[in-house]
C-alpha cells in the first residue's frame, strides 16, 4: 500500500480529478489543439502547458500563495544526512515535478532529433560484419543470439 506524504494528501484534497479533468479539457492551448483528457497518456497530461499551469496553480493554493503567470519559485532541496531519500513518493507523481522540473520533456523537434539518432544507431549495426562478436566489431543482433 501507498504511503502518502501530508503534502500529498493535502494536494490530492485541494485539487482532485474532477477539477483536474475540466481545468485540462477548458485550457486555451488544448482548445487550441484539439485535445481533450481523454484522449492524452498521462505524460501528455502533465508534461503539457495546462499540466505545468495546473501544477503551480494547485502548489499556490496548498501553500496558500498567489498565483502569478509564469512565476515559478525555485525549491531548495536539503542532501539527506542519512541514508533516507530526500521527501517524496518515490513515484513519477505530479507532485515529484513540481519539486524538480521534469526530465524527460519531449518537444516534436526533439522526437524527431532522438528517432534521427536512433536509426543512425540502426544504420551503423547493418553495416557491421556478421559472424564476429559486438565487442570486436561485429553486428549486434540482439538477447541471447550467438555471433
Amino acid at each position: 500500500m501507498d504511503a502518502f506524504k501530508n503534502a500529498e494528501v493535502e494536494r490530492m484534497k485541494t485539487g482532485g480529478n474532477k477539477p483536474w479533468k475540466e481545468f485540462f479539457n477548458e485550457h486555451q492551448s488544448n482548445k487550441l489543439a484539439g485535445r481533450d483528457f481523454d484522449s492524452c497518456t498521462i505524460s501528455e497530461r502533465y508534461d503539457s502547458e495546462a499540466g505545468e499551469e495546473w501544477k503551480e496553480r494547485l502548489t499556490c493554493k496548498v501553500e496558500g500563495t498567489e498565483y502569478v503567470p509564469g512565476a515559478t519559485k525555485k525549491t531548495i532541496t536539503a542532501k539527506p544526512t542519512t541514508g533516507v531519500t530526500p521527501a517524496g513518493s518515490g513515484r513519477n507523481t505530479p507532485l515529484e515535478s513540481v519539486r524538480s522540473p521534469p526530465q524527460r520533456s519531449y518537444s516534436p523537434s526533439q522526437k524527431s532529433r532522438n528517432e534521427a539518432y536512433f536509426a543512425s544507431k540502426g544504420d551503423e549495426n547493418a553495416a557491421r560484419p556478421e559472424g564476429v562478436a559486438p565487442s570486436q566489431g561485429g553486428k549486434y543482433a540482439g538477447f541471447g543470439s550467438s555471433p
